[in-house]
């Protein structure tokens, strides 16, 4: 470890030495730049942020400066220099506005970001919301390209106990227990290589709203947290393009203009791990098999010829029907799959037999907005959504053939009225009708067997909020009510939705945030070898009875602290999730084949610190909960710490920017996830029998990560980057998982799931 922390070093000061005799070739204060990229060396090289709009276009020519101004010097020197008002909002911020749009529009809008920010392109919202723009993120230690899912990580409450991206567990919920929204279209699989990677593209990712607490009543479902991603991409004057590879995928994304008042983004990535073998394609199929048919079929004589992929594509369409009339299509397809081979090597008349799993994902949406004047406005969507996995699982030494399929299709229809009382009261008012079906298929040879279940819900929401911001800006309130219908149970939920913030001093804010929320749509996950073990959820829905709707109550109170370039931020929260079955939590011990409904009760903190200084930003995040179920109908009828519970979580990182040079650094780290060890009798009755279920914990986790990005011109009109990553930089054992089952003696096994060890990756980016 040593070695490599020397190692280390010297490459770091190598860098340094790199990025210092870059700084001799600055740009020439006489040259005329992009008044985009002169906004962003300013933001490189100082504290400062820039907001504004996406349809703004920010491509026209001007002088740089040779002075270095404030937040007011920056936005005099700008306005007398372009066609735009430059804002100074505070002493970070400065807003940037068209000259023919008013700037009294803009008030309302104007507390709602908090000056300071975690890192570049990650806004802390007032009404307890958190905004990330991934083309501003400036680099994420550990990848080489920027994405959605790990970014979010980065936020304190928010992690994943397997490592998987698709696995997002907010304070102590599951995973199905999440919102994900892209572009208003509900994603029931939001990973690739079957969650090892996020299957959502961050180049068609303009806009993401994280919401851990007081979401808006116009958000459904998801009662543990919100991803809400947009592509938000306006009207471009200039075409843009760019395409890149890493050691995985290639991938490819461009903007264009169709008219003066239409524009279309297009993105695609394929991997490249069926084409050619790489260290992290290899780092990744090792961890993706661990525990599966792929690694613990016992004879030696099975010949596995593995085959895996994955491929996404999207595309946006932008129509500004006038300046008040906006409409957007949108579309989505994602797709995994994995094939292997298995034959008797000594026994050359019995066949070959093919097993495969793949998931495919299709949405589309359109969305209208028509403003009827400046205080009054209306936006619809309709989307639907659909998610298939389907598995062939071939037995040859039992010449067994088990066939398995879950898919989910959903209909969806979204008004909202946005009516502007004056400036201080805002009301809003909308409509949610939803259809949700969900089938199950399993079918087997030997014995002959075949069951399909489908199942659907329709259900219907009537939603009111009320906004008020005060005078003088300092105090936000938003209250919200939510009622919806759902008609297979004629059952009414009521859902109230709060969220208040007021600005105690210059430096201090509090925040106090409530919510209760409900689904109907949960997982059953099954850790036998059905799905070929890789992937074993199946969405199902509630029946109201041994399945019921799962309903959560949460508040939370915080505190923030800006002064001098620092930010502290402090939340206490207390969640409670009524309705969960112990079939929806992968329980792996005595209780993995139990039915049971209960609940859990999370109580928590959330804290965050940031620094920044001129050309380095470092936060730490550190989170203490304490997250037990209850199951009345279990023995023995005591509270147990969640399958999902983690204790204390921390991160610490630190990004540099020098010019062309981008370096970060991070340490993640959390308390095991608890595990249940068998009783020393072992076995009883060919079972296993348990000791108290979660009573031990897994090894604390521990990871640092390393990303370095350059940044150079080829020509005037095209760009490039080239990225280094290293992902568990210490090449550490982490034990992510640990179970108990019998090997071919029938004796009991110990069964470890290990995280992703030392993984590189390269990538090389080319933007028109």
């Amino acid at each position: 470890m040593f070695y490599q922390l020397n190692n280390m070093r010297h490459i770091f000061i190598i860098l340094l030495v790199l990025s210092t005799v870059e700084s001799s070739h600055s740009q020439s204060p006489e040259r005329k730049i992009d008044l985009s990229t002169y906004i962003k060396n300013i933001e490189s090289s100082s504290l400062l942020v820039f907001n504004y709009a996406e349809d703004i276009s920010l491509d026209s020519l001007i002088t740089p400066s040779s002075e270095s101004f404030d937040s007011k010097g920056y936005a005099a020197y700008l306005t007398a220099q372009t066609g735009f008002i430059f804002k100074a909002l505070d002493a970070y911020t400065v807003l940037i506005i068209p000259k023919k749009i008013s700037t009294s529009d803009t008030q309302f809008l104007d507390p709602i970001f908090i000056s300071n920010i975690l890192t570049q392109g990650v806004f802390v919202n007032k009404d307890g919301s958190t905004n990330i723009t991934p083309s501003d993120f400036g680099i994420l230690a550990g990848l080489t390209d920027i994405d959605v899912m790990q970014i979010v990580q980065n936020l304190p409450g928010i992690s994943s106990v397997n490592e998987k991206l698709s696995d997002l567990n907010i304070r102590g919920g599951t995973q199905d227990q999440n919102l994900i929204l892209w572009n208003g279209i509900k994603m029931y699989q939001t990973g690739h290589l079957f969650g090892l990677l996020s299957a959502i593209n961050s180049n068609a990712t303009q806009k993401v709203t994280v919401l851990k607490n007081g979401s808006s009543a116009f958000y459904g479902d998801g009662v543990s947290g919100t991803i809400d991603m947009s592509s938000d991409f306006g009207l471009i004057k200039k075409p843009t393009f760019d395409l890149g590879s890493n050691l995985i995928s290639a991938d490819v994304h461009s903007i264009v203009s169709l008219s003066s008042r239409q524009s279309l983004q297009f993105s695609a990535r394929r991997s490249i791990t069926d084409i050619v073998q790489t260290p992290p394609s290899k780092n990744y199929f090792n961890r993706l098999s661990q525990n599966t048919d792929l690694t613990t079929l016992d004879n030696e004589e099975l010949f596995k010829n593995e085959r895996f992929y994955f491929y996404d594509l999207s595309l946006n369409y932008l129509y500004e029907i006038s300046n008040q009339e906006r409409f957007q299509f949108n579309t989505i397809y994602i797709q995994n799959a994995l094939s292997f081979e298995e034959d008797f090597m000594s026994f050359p008349n019995k066949r070959q037999l093919s097993s495969s799993l793949k998931q495919k994902t299709y949405g589309v949406s359109a969305s209208y907005f028509k403003q009827f004047t400046p205080d009054l406005n209306l936006s619809g969507l309709l989307y639907y959504s659909s998610y298939t996995m389907g598995g062939v699982n071939n037995d040859l030494l039992n010449e067994q053939r088990l066939i398995q399929n879950t898919s989910v299709e959903e209909n969806g229809l979204k008004f909202k009225l946005d009516y502007k009382i004056n400036p201080s009261y805002r009301f809003k008012l909308g409509y949610q009708l939803n259809e949700t079906g969900v089938g199950n298929l399993e079918d087997i040879n030997t014995p002959l067997f075949r069951r399909y279940v489908k199942e659907v819900i329709i259900s219907n929401s009537l939603i009111n909020e009320i906004s008020f911001i005060s005078k003088d800006k300092r105090s936000l309130f938003n209250v919200g009510l939510r009622a919806n219908y759902i008609d297979k149970f004629s059952q009414f939920i009521i859902e109230p939705r709060l969220s208040m913030s007021h600005q105690l001093s210059k430096e201090w804010g509090l925040e106090v945030l409530a919510e209760k929320k409900s689904q109907y749509v949960s997982q059953a996950v099954n850790f036998q070898n059905d799905f070929l073990g890789i992937e074993k959820r199946r969405w199902r829905l509630s029946n109201n009875s041994s399945i019921p709707l799962v309903q959560s109550s949460q508040v939370s109170l915080g505190f923030h602290y800006t002064r001098s370039n620092w930010l502290f931020n402090f939340d206490s929260y207390y969640k409670k999730v009524n309705g969960i079955t112990t079939r929806s939590q992968g329980f792996q011990n005595q209780y993995q084949f139990s039915d049971a409904i209960g609940l859990y009760e999370v109580k928590g903190i959330d804290f965050l610190v940031q620094k920044k200084w001129s050309v380095f930003t470092s936060w730490l995040t550190y989170s203490l909960s304490q997250n037990e179920y209850e199951f009345n109908t279990l023995n023995p009828q005591i509270n147990f710490p969640n399958n999902y519970s983690v204790e204390h979580a921390f991160s610490w990182s630190i990004n540099h920017s020098f010019n062309a040079f981008k370096y970060a650094l991070s340490i993640n780290g959390h308390s095991g996830k608890p595990y249940t060890l068998p009783t020393q009798v072992g076995v009883v009755d060919s079972t296993i029998e348990y000791a108290t279920p979660n009573a031990v914990n897994l090894p604390d986790y521990l990871r640092v990560d390393f990303s370095f990005r350059y940044d150079f011109k080829i020509q005037s009109d095209l760009d490039a980057s080239l990225s280094l990553s290293i992902w568990n930089l210490l090449n550490r054992t982490n034990v992510l998982n640990r179970f108990y089952s019998f090997d071919i003696s029938n004796q009991i096994m110990e069964r470890n799931s290990e995280a992703l060890g030392l993984t590189p990756n390269l990538s090389f980016r080319l933007r028109f």
